[in-house]
């Protein structure tokens, strides 16, 4: 299980996207006919920015946007099933919303 590859991808290749990209995760989407799997990257403020000011028009445009800045790679499946793909994307946004801050008063 240890050098099984995640998206065609070996655990050295993904160590070495992890040294050039920073923090990745892996999103999971399963249907009835299996599990299909995406290597992502968190986005950059200036992905973040672009896809703001696309959404502002376009809101699909602005998801599409995300996803190929922030997928490193998948199984193929994701890129050919709209329904897979956006799956991918709402956990790109699932993921920028998951981290939770403490505020206090110095």
């Amino acid at each position: 299980m240890e050098n099984e590859l995640i998206c065609g991808l070996t655990p050295d290749q993904i160590n070495e996207l992890k040294t050039k990209h920073g923090a990745l995760f892996l999103v999971s989407v399963v249907d009835e006919a299996g599990e299909y799997k995406a290597v992502c990257k968190e986005p950059s403020m200036d992905v973040i920015q672009a896809s703001a000011t696309i959404g502002k028009s376009d809101e699909m445009k602005a998801s599409i946007a995300l996803y190929d800045n922030c997928v490193l790679a998948k199984d193929a499946a994701i890129e050919k099933r709209a329904l897979l793909k956006l799956q991918v994307i709402k956990a790109i946004g699932e993921r920028m919303n998951s981290l939770s801050t403490i505020s206090k008063n110095l």
